[in-house]
């Protein structure tokens, strides 16, 4: 049983893991550079994440899905673990330039690529539905969340307003792939085979894209060892902290299957990387945006190893 759950746990997490390796390899090598990998990033996030989407709400029912304690719990618990991080940043951290950009590497996690696609890939198209009703409210409270930390404890001011940040979020593809999928699963409205399939085919390349996107963003090299320890602390807040201290919360409030699993991969993913992007545009802590990025996406691999495997032993997923 204990070699079982294990092997569930590997092939739940490694495949993913491989294309981001790959991805980080051809890279290296020289097969894509930079301008592939935005082309690639641009064609995931523009099309196949939105169709993928699409494609799973779409197809189910919503009002069979929607879980209005799962959405609060989420929403919540992110208003709270951002409140605690900016809190003890303001105690701890000397560097009051850097502030900015822990507290958005250690609560904003790349949940609308790597945690949709984790989520995907253990619990399957019921998951998916449940963790994209999530996203619709999480990405932009992220974005909002971001906005305002940045602009209040970066180096120089930001220089991203809140009303370019809400046009974003309303031109955000992912949020037009879900608000367009609710009506056919309302009114179960059936796509014509045609372009059902057509759907399904670009669909099905969001996990590549996404993972080989991510693997050749990161940039060893790019890690600055007097940023380490501050991006370490950051890295296991993200990854390890808030899990341990949320997901108990939650199985006490009675949530459990595959809405704990959104949860799971909500509170464990890893630091987006558009994070290093905003950190730049609002003149924020660059370099240590930069470091939480690559050191929280290289040690998820084993915390949602680990995760699923605590889970799968518990009876928490089936």
């Amino acid at each position: 049983m204990v070699f079982n759950n294990l092997i569930f746990s590997l092939n739940a997490v490694f495949p993913i893991f491989i294309i981001l390796i790959i991805g980080y390899i051809l890279k290296e090598k020289g097969v894509i550079d930079q301008y592939s990998i935005r082309k690639l990033n641009a064609l995931m996030f523009n099309i196949s994440l939105p169709m993928l989407l699409f494609r799973d709400i779409a197809g189910s029912n919503v009002r069979e899905f929607f879980d209005l304690k799962l959405l609060l719990f989420a929403i919540g618990t992110t208003l709270i673990s951002f409140v605690l991080v900016w809190i003890g940043a303001e105690l701890f951290i000397k560097d009051k330039g850097s502030i900015g950009a822990f507290v958005q590497g250690a609560f904003r996690g790349n949940y609308a690529l790597l945690g949709l696609v984790m989520v995907s890939n253990i619990g399957g198209s019921e998951a998916l539905t449940k963790a994209a009703l999530v996203t619709a409210f999480i990405i932009p409270l992220y974005n909002i969340l971001v906005i305002i930390i940045l602009t209040l404890r970066s180096e120089e001011g930001g220089s991203i307003g809140m009303k370019t940040t809400l046009m974003n979020i309303i031109k955000n593809p992912l949020i037009i792939g879900i608000a367009c999928a609710i009506p056919f699963s309302l009114f179960n409205i059936q796509l014509p085979t045609v372009l059902a399939k057509s759907v399904d085919y670009m669909a099905v390349m969001a996990t590549p894209l996404a993972m080989i996107s991510i693997g050749g963003t990161i940039d060893l090299q790019q890690i600055k060892n007097q940023k380490i320890k501050l991006a370490l602390v950051a890295s296991t807040i993200k990854l390890i902290i808030l899990p341990m201290i949320f997901i108990p919360i939650a199985l006490l409030m009675g949530i459990v299957g595959n809405d704990l699993l959104v949860l799971f991969v909500m509170y464990g993913s890893p630091t987006a990387v558009s994070s290093y992007v905003m950190a730049i545009n609002m003149k924020a802590d660059a370099e240590l945006a930069s470091d939480i990025f690559i050191i929280t996406t290289l040690f998820s691999i084993f915390t949602f190893t680990i995760g699923i495997y605590i889970f799968k032993v518990l009876g928490f997923i089936s």
